[in-house]
Formats: structure tokens, sequence, C-alpha cells
């Protein structure tokens, strides 16, 4: 609808944080509304993923607030969190595959691994 607001989901404001003596984030505030799309972007060492990492509740600035909704997001416990955001990071440690489902009428599912050391796809199967 035209002219309607969408509320803001998560926002950040005056966010400051610094690690062995640098400065990763300095003043950096942010406002994300429901349905809006964004990208962050930067050089290598720009500190995306430490916004990120700041934005999620996995390091806590040395200043500056951090909104999700209408409340901070440290009232938030770690399943709470969980239930309102997800965080995908640019490298998994947890898992180093990936699975995929195949359907076929010969076989109801085909398990297939992508394993990221090997590079190569495997069949537990054989």
């Amino acid at each position: 609808m035209a002219g309607m607001i969408s509320p803001t989901l998560l926002r950040a404001s005056g966010l400051r944080l610094t690690r062995s003596g640098r400065c990763l984030l300095n003043d950096v505030s942010v406002s994300i509304a429901a349905g809006e799309l964004i990208a962050v972007l930067g050089a290598n060492g720009a500190g995306k993923s430490t916004l990120l990492q700041v934005l999620r509740g996995g390091w806590e600035a040395e200043s500056g607030d951090v909104w999700l909704g209408d409340e901070p997001l440290a009232t938030f416990s770690p399943t709470a969190r969980a239930q309102r955001m997800a965080y995908l990071p640019q490298q998994a440690a947890v898992c180093r595959c990936v699975i995929w489902w195949h359907w076929d009428a010969s076989r109801m599912a085909n398990l297939t691994r992508w394993h990221a050391g090997t590079r190569r796809w495997t069949r537990p199967w054989r």
C-alpha cells in the first residue's frame, strides 16, 4: 500500500568496536525495515563481518546501541534472538559439506555431498 511505513526490524546507532588497539567500527548506524533488502559492501578488512557480528549479538560493541524491534538486543536470550533472526557466516566451521536431496523414480532419495576440503561429490552408499 502506498504511503505505509514498514516497521523497523533492526537498528543500530553509534556503534564503536576496537580489537587489539585497532578501530574496527567507528560511529556506525544502520536501520533495516521490514521487507527491505540491503547489501553490505566494502573492501577486505573494511568491517563488514564485524558489523554483522555486532548486529546479531555475537560481539558486543564498546559503545552504541542495537535494537531488535522495540527492544534492546541485549535483553534477548540467544534462543530468543535465534527465533527472530538468522546469520550465515562466510565460512562455516561446523560443517564442511553441503547436502542435496535428488528425487528420482528409481530411488526415493539419493544423498549427495559436496566436501569443501576435497572438492569432490561423494555418495555414501558406494
